[in-house]
């Protein structure tokens, strides 16, 4: 039980999520590995929670600009129209055509203002959704890691238990990922 003591404590210094979900495992420990893992499955439902009430901004303005951007469109072309009515009883075209054009640009502008700001919004969105999912992942492989360790005999897991920074090997070996990442490229792109 002393490296669990050890490992909690090197464990508060780190400031990331998978710290704080074996922490919480390391944490219920000597009640056995069933409360330890649902310690750590409580820890990692509360964390996906955060991350995703901070998504939900990202996404809710990269699904609403474009219909901001399409209600000025709206707006602008209704403004053409009622330009091109007024015209018609005058009789005068040059002066419709420029009062029509105008309204016109005044839509494109309004429709171009929603996808400007829907499209960096939808790639944040993604980028930020694909990470929490890796991050969530990392947490997953490394709970089942603390997991497999707690369930050992209690002589050998006192001896066996790694500390973090050996726990995050484990997880995923920086060599490894390089190695089947440039093995998944073609041979040009390395």
């Amino acid at each position: 039980m002393g490296d669990l003591a050890k490992a909690r404590a090197s464990l508060r210094d780190e400031p990331s999520l998978c710290a704080r979900v074996a922490d919480a495992g390391l944490r219920l420990a000597s009640r056995g590995p069933a409360t330890a893992e649902k310690g750590m499955q409580s820890a990692m439902s509360i964390e996906r929670s955060l991350l995703e009430a901070r998504l939900a901004y990202l996404g809710t303005l990269g699904n609403n600009a474009p219909f901001i951007g399409l209600f000025g469109t709206v707006i602008g072309i209704i403004l053409a129209f009622n330009e091109l009515g007024k015209a018609q009883g005058s009789g005068n075209g040059q002066l419709a055509s420029q009062a029509v054009m105008g309204s016109i640009a005044e839509a494109l502008v309004a429709t171009a203002v929603g996808i400007l700001v829907a499209l960096p919004a939808v790639a944040s969105y993604n980028f930020f959704q694909r990470w929490m999912s890796t991050l969530l992942a990392d947490a997953e492989a490394l709970s089942s890691l603390v997991l497999a360790y707690l369930c050992a005999e209690p002589e050998s897991a006192v001896t066996l238990a790694p500390s973090p920074s050996k726990l995050r090997e484990h997880v995923e070996p920086k060599e490894r990922v390089a190695t089947v990442r440039e093995s998944h490229l073609p041979q040009e792109a390395l």
